[in-house]
Parts: structure tokens; sequence; C-alpha cells
């Protein structure tokens, strides 16, 4: 492709590199889940969502419960460093481990 064509692309905003554009997307969804579940356990004191209470913030602590225990047992799991420490961070993941105990 000529450097002319690229820059017309560019020009009006066409994204090469979509998959950075979906990760990105993906990560901030993920921190607002994040920032939604510290709100709970501020308003409720627990980090402990009952699904009555938030069924959507349920699921998704479900969904990180099942990742961090994949990523324990060696299997694959999208549960980034990054978000493994933040899930440590405000207590979320030593809720799980105690309950393995």
């Amino acid at each position: 492709m000529t450097e002319s064509r690229l820059q017309m692309l560019e020009s009006i905003g066409f994204a090469f590199d979509l998959g950075q554009q979906i990760s990105s997307a993906a990560d901030e969804r993920w921190r607002n889940r994040l920032t939604e579940l510290k709100d709970y356990a501020e308003q409720w004191g627990t980090l402990n969502v009952k699904q009555s209470r938030n069924p959507s913030l349920y699921n998704w602590c479900q969904r990180q419960k099942a990742c961090y225990r994949a990523k324990r047992e060696g299997k694959k799991s999208p549960l980034t460093a990054e978000r493994e420490d933040a899930l440590r961070s405000i207590g979320f993941l030593e809720s799980i481990e105690m309950t393995r105990s």
C-alpha cells in the first residue's frame, strides 16, 4: 500500500490494529467491573456478592474465581498477572483461597 493511501485511511480513522482496540475495550470493561466490586464491598462490607443484589456483578465474580482456579491448576486462563494483582490487592483472591483450605 502506498504512503498516500495509508495517510488517507488514517485520516478517516481506519483502525489498522483492531485487535488492540478490542483488547483495550475488554480491559476497560474489566476495570469497570473491578471498580463496581470495590463499590459493592464499600456499600455491603463484603466482597461476597449476592446474586440477588447484583446478578451481573455476581456472574462476573464467579468467572474471575473460575479463571483464578484454572490458572492455579496450570490450565489456560484469561486471568493476566495484572488482573490477578488487582484482585489480590482488594482481598478478593484471599476469600477464594480460604474456601479451598
